[in-house]
Parts: C-alpha cells; structure tokens; sequence
C-alpha cells in the first residue's frame, strides 16, 4: 500500500512537470537536438518486416505500429527484477504523458525474447498487471530476433547447472516514430522524470524536423 502511495505521489508531480514542460516547448520551437539522457539518432532507421503474435494471439505485423508514437522494452515474463521494475516505471511513465494530446501519447510495447515460454495467454496476463494499455508481442524465435537485432537488442539464454535457464538481455527502452522508424534510445537506469522529460522534448523536436 505504501508503494502505491509513493507512486501516486511521484505520478502526480511528473505530471505536472510534463504538462509544464509541454506548455514551454510549445512556446519554443527547437532547431536543433534537445540536449536529453536519451540518445537520438542522427536519422531515423526504418525497420524491415517482422511478423510478431500479440497477447490475444494474433499476427502482428510491425508495422501495425504506424501511427503512434512507442516506447519498446524487450524481456520476459520470469524475469525477476528488471522486467518488472521497468514495466511498473513505464505505466508511471504512461499515466504522466497522458497530459500530452492523445496523438503526442505513446503506445508502451513489451516484447518478450524468451517466446519458449512466454505464449501469448501469458504475456496478456503480464502486461495486464502493469497496464490494461500495455501491448504484448511474442511469436517466433527467428521474428524476434530479427527485430531485437534492428534495434541492437542483446539477450541470450543462460542455462541452470540444475536444469531450467533464464535470460540475460539489455535494459534499453527505444522509441519508433509513428512511421515505424526507430529514433531514440534510453540507456539504463531509468526513471519516471528523466523518459518523461526526455520524450516529451525529442518528440517535439521530431514532429517538427519530419
């Protein structure tokens, strides 16, 4: 309960921050980068075909991601700390943007490296607790990998003496223009304030540079 009561608090302030900070940009149109903890491409990288499964168990095609703005983090659900703490800290994240137009809203996307396991009823159970917003892809080894590897996404299964393996990846959050391109990365650790901040100012720079 004391968690959650922290978080509301922290939601709240960054709430304001971000509608603040919004306001101000509007104000002020940037002709260069905005200086950010994030890393912003020189140019956006499009991405080739991948063929995915959502948590309802259907095809998803990446580029059914045109439209929106997104925020990927790729894990998997047996993960013990780092998945978990970053999808809570990415639902903070959501619930302070959601003072941005609905169009500057980004669409928080896990994909899970480790599909053996991670079906699609239990991704849609995942993501659930996090958000009722959250989407979940899984599907092929081979689709993930494919675009893990677009993005510089490192993982790799790391077997039990005792039997069983777990997973090692990266931390990295990457943002997809909503022409499905990627354009920035966000580089562990995180916090609610700095993506907030952070995404809010490159995607303003963005919308006016494309």
């Amino acid at each position: 309960m004391g968690f959650q009561r922290i978080a509301l608090f922290i939601g709240v302030a960054a709430l304001a921050v971000a509608a603040g900070l919004w306001l101000q940009l509007q104000l002020a149109k940037p002709a260069t980068p905005p200086e950010t903890e994030a890393t912003l491409l020189q140019s956006p990288r499009p991405l080739g075909t991948v063929v995915l499964l959502d948590q309802d168990g259907r095809e998803f095609p990446i580029d059914r991601l045109e439209g929106r703005w997104n925020l990927l983090f790729f894990g998997f659900t047996q993960c013990p700390d780092v998945c978990p703490t970053t999808l809570a800290m990415m639902g903070q994240v959501s619930e302070v943007l959601r003072a941005l137009p609905e169009a500057a809203r980004p669409r928080m996307v896990f994909v899970s490296i480790d599909p053996e396991r991670d079906t699609p009823d239990i991704m849609r159970a995942y993501v659930g607790h996090f958000s009722a917003d959250f989407l979940g892809l899984t599907g092929d080894l081979d689709q993930v990998t494919a675009l893990a590897g677009q993005l510089g996404v490192a993982f790799q299964k790391v077997p039990y003496a005792q039997g069983g393996y777990t997973m090692d990846h990266s931390a990295a959050l990457f943002l997809l223009n909503p022409r499905v391109e990627f354009n920035a990365v966000f580089s562990a650790p995180h916090s609610v304030e700095g993506i907030a901040g952070d995404y809010t100012k490159i995607i303003h720079y963005l919308g006016e540079q494309q």
